[in-house]
């Protein structure tokens, strides 16, 4: 009995030995279907449109809810335009096809449990497909569409369907008058009231006009919004000109507040809040009423690219330069600054029409726009073609005044004060000693090494702009520099009388030039030979 029980009990571990190897048998066979006859079918797409090709289309038709004639646009290669001359939003037309040609549907169902309320037909050369919009699925932002007159029904996402029933003014550019800024003439007729405008730098018929004029004019452009299209005639006698687009304006969208603007050639106008247009009105009006309240009142306070100058070209954009009879020189940094803050300051008071020749012409070119001619008078300036001018006082007039020399850069040199080992005043020689602050004199005699000192520390680094004039030379100085590496060098100045109210700057003559040498050096050189 024993036995026959053992054996029993090893028949059923050989029966599920069996089994296991049965079992993996099975797996290594479904396995080897799977790589020899491929994988197992995949579902369907849920791509809504899997054809949809954008650059065959050649029309796009949207039927109007209320029965209204429907939406068209149709495409010139890329460009699409409306049939009723309103600029389209291309960028508007691109999300519509990106979203068509990404589109996925959720769910689908049969279409005869649905109705549908818009349709909107793409038609390119040869084939027009239909999407019907059905209606909402309830507690959802999700909507049914046909597509092609299917059986089928497919839940989309709502994003999508706000393309496919958009308000009537979506497809459309909404900011008509938002490449304001960059035309180079504006122009309108408001009430009889003509304004005209000439962009970079701004200008009317007078001359420059006040910059934030022109610039809250380009603002407020910007700003007008189509928030509807007009239904029905509207009357719009007055005009506006942005470069080569036209406009006319008015009147109001029939049935509204709302300020009717048509762009030329458009069948239908679009319509604009009225705060928003008589922002724009303000600044007509503004603008129109004469040179007294519009001039700019800066002798050129615009970017300048470079200046005509008496004897040469002063360079202002990237880093300034003069060219003087052809050579190009480095410019002195303080007196360029000086010359276009001259040109940017306000006038505090106006003038009459200057009679007579000027003392000298700027001739000023903008770094975008036409050439300004500036005449300079005694008292005042005037930009050449306008009524009236502007008075300076007599500081920006000396600057103005200034010839191309007065710019080139005025530092002779820069060196360390501690490599001036010797210099000579006139007849006598001062020899630096070992310690810092000591010299010594030849011929010996009394004299105050502190003194010397100071005059070592102002003529170690010289800026000596030119100037006009004569020099009576009144000292002769002598600088011998001996640096640690390199080359010994000398440099030699004549000092004449000081300028009156200038500080205590002197004349000067280095090399051949005429230059104004620095109140501190002027003043050190007295002090050491006065003793």
């Amino acid at each position: 009995m024993a036995t026959t029980q053992a054996r029993w009990r090893g028949w059923r571990v050989v029966i599920a030995d069996l089994r296991a190897i049965a079992a993996l048998a099975i797996l290594m066979l479904v396995l080897l279907v799977a790589v020899i006859g491929g994988s197992p079918a995949r579902p369907p797409t849920r791509v809504a449109m899997p054809a949809f090709d954008p650059a065959a289309i050649r029309t796009l038709r949207w039927s109007r809810p209320d029965g209204s004639p429907p939406i068209v646009l149709s495409s010139e290669g890329v460009h699409w335009t409306g049939t009723e001359g309103v600029p389209v939003d291309q960028r508007w037309i691109a999300d519509l096809f990106s979203s068509l040609r990404s589109a996925r549907w959720h769910r689908r169902e049969a279409a005869a449990r649905h109705t549908f309320r818009r349709t909107l037909a793409i038609i390119s050369d040869n084939v027009t497909i239909a999407i019907e919009l059905g209606e909402r699925l309830a507690g959802t932002e999700q909507v049914w569409l046909r597509i092609d007159g299917s059986s089928e029904v497919l839940l989309v996402d709502g994003w999508l369907a706000k393309l496919v029933d958009p308000a009537e003014i979506d497809p459309y550019e909404r900011f008509p008058c938002a490449s304001a800024g960059s035309e180079a003439r504006i122009a309108s007729t408001t009430h009889g009231s003509v304004v005209e405008l000439q962009t970079h730098p701004w200008r009317d018929g007078n001359g420059l006009v006040a910059p934030h004029l022109g610039d809250t004019l380009v603002a407020a452009l910007d700003r007008l919004e189509y928030v509807a299209l007009a239904d029905g005639s509207t009357t719009t006698p007055d005009h506006l000109a942005l470069g080569g687009r036209a406009f006319s304006f008015g009147g109001t969208c029939p049935g509204t507040e709302l300020v009717a603007l048509r762009a030329a050639g458009a069948s239908r106008a679009g319509c604009v809040e009225p705060a928003a247009w008589r922002d724009v009105t303000d600044v007509l009006a503004e603008l129109a009423r004469g040179v007294d309240h519009t001039i700019d009142d800066r002798p050129a306070g615009f970017a300048i690219d470079h200046i005509e100058l008496r004897g040469g070209t002063l360079a202002l954009l990237k880093r300034p330069t003069v060219t003087i009879a052809g050579v190009v020189h480095p410019t002195d940094p303080e007196r360029v600054a000086e010359l276009v803050r001259a040109l940017a300051r306000s006038s505090s008071q106006p003038v009459t029409d200057e009679a007579g020749a000027p003392e000298v012409t700027l001739s000023i070119t903008p770094v975008v726009g036409a050439v300004v001619a500036l005449d300079l008078y005694p008292g005042s300036v005037q930009r050449r073609g306008e009524p009236r001018g502007l008075s300076i006082g007599s500081a920006d007039h000396d600057i103005l005044a200034r010839p191309a020399v007065a710019y080139v850069d005025s530092e002779r040199w820069s060196e360390e004060a501690s490599t001036i080992a010797e210099l000579t005043l006139d007849n006598i020689t001062y020899r630096r000693g070992a310690v810092l602050g000591e010299w010594t004199r030849e011929p010996a005699g009394r004299f105050d090494p502190a003194l010397v000192e100071i005059l070592a520390t102002a003529a170690a680094k010289l800026h000596a702009p030119a100037t006009s004039g004569t020099v009576t030379a009144l000292h002769h100085l002598r600088l011998r520099f001996v640096p640690p590496i390199g080359i010994p060098v000398t440099r030699e100045l004549v000092l004449g009388d000081i300028f009156a109210s200038t500080g205590g700057a002197c004349a000067g003559l280095f090399e051949t030039s005429r230059v104004k040498l620095p109140a501190e050096l002027c003043t050190a050189v007295a002090a050491v030979a006065a003793r």
